[in-house]
Formats: C-alpha cells, sequence, structure tokens
C-alpha cells in the first residue's frame, strides 16, 4: 500500500513504503559510484559516495556485492 502525503502548500506526493531507492539523485549516486570503482577502486568509490550523502554501510554493500545488483 502507497503511503500518501500532504504538505501545506497542497501538494500531494505519493512515496512507496520500503523503497529501496528513495530519489533519482541518489541511484545516480550509486551508479557514478560503480563507474569509479572501476576505474579507481573501491576505496574511492566507497569515499565518493559517503561524502555524497550514502551511508558507508550500504556503500560498502553495493561495492562488494555486484552480484546482487540491480539491472
Amino acid at each position: 500500500m502507497n503511503q500518501q502525503h500532504y504538505f501545506n502548500d497542497g501538494i500531494r506526493t505519493v512515496t512507496a513504503p520500503h523503497s529501496r531507492r528513495q530519489d533519482l539523485e541518489t541511484a545516480k549516486i550509486v551508479s557514478q559510484g560503480i563507474l569509479y570503482q572501476k576505474k579507481l577502486g573501491t576505496d574511492f568509490a566507497a569515499a565518493y559516495m559517503s561524502n555524497r550523502g550514502v551511508k558507508m554501510d550500504v556503500a560498502l554493500r553495493v561495492l562488494s556485492r555486484p552480484h546482487l545488483r540491480r539491472q
């Protein structure tokens, strides 16, 4: 079931509960981190993602388990 949120300006947003990625910006950061990992290594990629707001444990999980990534 989707949750609906209303804000003071009357604009309604709908969010899906348990969404793994809540916004496109985070998805872009993760994708860029994966590219950096291939070119510059895991340490650099994890630091990049962390510096842009991705929790370090999440960054390391994504970078260390490529077989579990979404296609």
